[in-house]
């Protein structure tokens, strides 16, 4: 079995879609004014401006835009406008294992972990972890833009995104396909039905806004739940603005996570730069990615 991102070429559609937290149209219209300068047709979803409190619109109106999304007979892509929360109540209305066969890309971070792991209970679903649209015409935006366009165009050279500097938390290698994304969003799904087994393979988890505590309850979520069990690696991204209060006796996020990361017993390193904060990369989930825990360096293969 292979697994590679979908490229985009010159035409193909991007539909926008948002099935978590409402948008500002200006600023989905300047980032899909972006995607068109990159030579690939961005489609609003029919509910895309909707709002209902800290929703994109009701879930039946967000679940159907998702699902016309992945209707799309053509090459395309389906891209959130912005992260959030809500996506994990749309769950139970898809018909996942046909959005699943459709194999369109996903492209967002955050909540939309929720809907790449639920698509991915078979096979792992083609993830391009970075933006939503609504970042990206941003006058100053803090994601990595060369990144975002290598990786939506396919134009990493030879297929392959290599990324270097990353610490050692365990040394040692791995080969095999990452999956994973936001932790509170893995968490949220510990014991659900839309949890697919990560048995064999490479977990990448981020976060932002957790207090150490909330993490390490998270991670022990995982771990109670057998999510974690049969890694074959693990790989630690940006946690972001993750400190304790000023008050608490608490030991670092850092500490937390690695504590966690060393008992699981795989090659795993810290530091990979994507999943929330400043100058964050764009990076495929789905794929098979080559780590070398030791040398801190990860490969990841788009094609």
């Amino acid at each position: 079995m292979t697994f590679s991102i979908p490229a985009l070429g010159p035409g193909d559609s991007i539909h926008v879609v948002a099935p978590a937290g409402p948008v500002h149209g200006e600023a989905v219209k300047r980032g899909m004014a972006v995607l068109s300068g990159w030579g690939v047709s961005p489609v609003a979803g029919r509910h895309l401006l909707e709002r209902q409190g800290y929703l994109a619109g009701s879930d039946e109106e967000r679940a159907a835009d998702l699902t016309a999304a992945f209707g799309d007979t053509g090459t395309c892509a389906v891209a959130f406008a912005r992260g959030g929360y809500g996506t994990t109540r749309l769950l139970p209305l898809l018909d996942l294992p046909g959005l699943a066969a459709r194999r369109r890309l996903i492209l967002g971070y955050s909540d939309a972990t929720a809907l790449g792991m639920a698509l991915s209970l078979d096979r792992p679903q083609p993830h391009l972890y970075g933006p939503g649209i609504a970042e990206l015409g941003a006058q100053a935006p803090d994601h990595h833009e060369a990144s975002l366009e290598a990786g939506l165009l396919g134009r990493h050279p030879g297929g392959i995104q290599t990324i270097q500097g990353l610490q050692t938390v365990r040394p040692g290698h791995a080969r095999a396909v990452v999956m994973g994304g936001c932790l509170s969003l893995m968490a949220a799904l510990a014991g659900t039905p839309f949890m697919p087994s990560l048995r064999g393979r490479i977990l990448f988890l981020e976060d932002v806004g957790e207090e150490p505590y909330r993490l390490d309850r998270m991670l022990t979520q995982l771990s109670a739940a057998g999510v974690v069990k049969g890694l074959s690696a693990l790989i630690l991204g940006r946690f972001t603005g993750c400190i304790p209060r000023p008050e608490a006796d608490s030991p670092s996020a850092e500490e937390v996570l690695q504590s966690w990361a060393r008992d699981l017993d795989v090659p795993a390193v810290s530091g990979l730069p994507a999943g929330h904060g400043p100058g964050r990369v764009t990076i495929p989930l789905g794929v098979e990615a080559d780590l070398d825990a030791e040398t801190g360096t990860v490969a990841f293969h788009h094609q």
